[in-house]
């Protein structure tokens, strides 16, 4: 019975040794919310389809707004509000946000190079290039 005993101890004594151990986390998000740096991307983007102008602006906190303006009727169509993330040239948006009232809903995503952004809604794809 000894020898069982202490072999439960070591075994119980190595567990604890190994559970307590020091973690070393080199991740720069150690909480693993971090949307990615969204510095880069930050500003308005615009672009014309037909007679419509888009503009996309990307807040620094991760919140957005979406403009369709028509320039024949010189009217708005959409004016939506939502919070995206941007990651290594790429990005999501949420039109659902639970905390703006928006003209659209549902996910989009775009990818950014250089100083041109391309979104994709709905299957359609548009084009801009940020503001100066």
């Amino acid at each position: 019975m000894k020898k069982v005993f202490s072999i439960l101890m070591v075994a119980f004594a190595m567990t604890a040794m190994i559970a307590c151990g020091d973690e070393n986390n080199n991740s720069e998000n150690p909480s693993g919310n971090n949307p990615g740096d969204t510095s880069s991307v930050t500003g308005s983007y615009r672009g014309t389809v037909g007679d419509l102008e888009h503009t996309l602006t990307l807040g620094t906190a991760g919140l957005c707004t979406y403009q369709i303006w028509n320039l024949a009727t010189d009217e708005e169509e959409v004016d939506a509000y939502g919070d995206y993330t941007y990651s290594n040239g790429r990005g999501t948006i949420n039109f659902n946000s639970n905390t703006y009232e928006s003209d659209l809903q549902g996910d989009a995503t775009f990818t950014v190079s250089g100083d041109k952004l391309t979104l994709t809604f709905n299957s359609q794809n548009v084009t801009m290039t940020k503001a100066q």
